[in-house]
């Protein structure tokens, strides 16, 4: 099972199931083919549950400009005087 691509993480645990496994999967039908063909595909594998997570990875707040990526801006700078542990000029702060 760790052997597939989708997997991130696969090991043994004790409790009611013998294998927990994280999948990583670009969309439901890719999760879908992912679990009836490679998993089911599986002869000691009986049975499974599924525990969805769902959280964008990658491109998140991406500009496109006519159906591309566009390079991302610069590096943040953080405006001076914020920095760890400093309060913003003329903050009086409590």
């Amino acid at each position: 099972m760790a052997r597939h691509d989708q997997i991130a993480f696969a090991g043994a645990i004790s409790g009611p199931h013998n294998i927990m496994a994280i999948a990583i999967c670009r969309d439901t039908d890719d999760l879908y083919r992912f679990l009836t063909r490679q998993i089911a595909s599986i002869p000691d594998i009986v049975g499974y549950e599924v525990s969805i997570r769902v959280r964008g990875l990658k491109q998140a707040g991406s500009l496109i400009t006519g159906g591309r990526l566009t390079p991302a801006p610069g590096p943040y700078v953080r405006p001076r005087g914020t920095g760890r542990g400093e309060r913003p000029r003329g903050s009086k702060g409590t």
